[in-house]
């Protein structure tokens, strides 16, 4: 019962998936210069958020490289 229950919500993410996929494409297909842009309707502070937030999240993720290469610090590797 509990296989069949997860193979029943697995196959229905995949149609879900495959439904909003076919969506968008019928939507992308009627303008795509406009789809890109989102139809130049996006307010300009939502636009910098999100400029904001892919900065912040890539300046963490090598600021943190380079703070454990500094502290000599080798992950989980045990001497």
């Amino acid at each position: 019962m509990e296989t069949t229950l997860i193979a029943a919500c697995i196959i229905a993410y995949f149609i879900v998936s495959i439904i909003i996929g076919v969506w968008f494409k019928r939507r992308a297909e009627k303008s795509v210069s406009e789809f890109y842009v989102a139809g130049r309707s996006i307010p300009g502070m939502i636009v910098a958020l999100g400029y904001y937030s892919t900065y912040l999240s890539t300046a963490t993720f090598i600021g943190q490289a380079d703070h454990h290469i500094n502290l000599d610090y080798h992950g989980f590797m045990l001497d």
